[in-house]
């Protein structure tokens, strides 16, 4: 599939590793500033491949003047368990654990080596990088950051 990613920046390029893992062909990697140029190139998908979540925001709220077709990524070393709901545009990493009944909402990056607890829920446009660990029943509001190596035992 030709995808777009959205982001130009470090998480940005782990995002296109893994989706030419996939098989994808990267057609291009739009900025805030570049996403008119949407309209202009050939694509099948989107891929939210922004950081930040006040980013993942502009990108949203740009992107309703095109028709977009969102696209998720789960890498094939990763686990999603029984009943665990992947929303639509969220991507899931190398070595990432998603125990069963979570709930990961659209547009959320669930880093390396990450674990989502059981009956967790991680909200809209999260970003939840590398090595992160989310105990049980933890429910994350809409555009949170949570940084390296973090442990979230507490709803927020």
């Amino acid at each position: 599939m030709r995808i777009i990613l959205l982001g130009n920046n470090r998480l940005a390029d782990e995002v296109e590793d893994l989706a030419k893992y996939l098989g994808h062909e990267v057609v291009g990697r739009l900025t805030t500033d570049t996403i008119g140029m949407i309209q202009c190139i050939p694509h099948e998908g989107l891929v939210m491949a922004a950081a930040l979540p006040s980013t993942k925001e502009v990108f949203l709220e740009a992107s309703k003047r095109y028709y977009c077709k969102w696209t998720s990524l789960v890498s094939p070393h990763a686990r999603v368990g029984m009943g665990a709901k992947l929303h639509n545009g969220c991507v899931i990493m190398h070595g990432a654990a998603i125990s069963p009944y979570a709930v990961i909402e659209s547009h959320t990056y669930i880093g390396c080596n990450s674990t989502v607890g059981h009956k967790s829920r991680i909200g809209e446009c999260c970003t939840i990088e590398n090595g992160v660990n989310i105990a049980q029943d933890i429910w994350l509001g809409n555009g949170k950051l949570i940084d390296t190596g973090l442990r979230i035992a507490e709803s927020f």
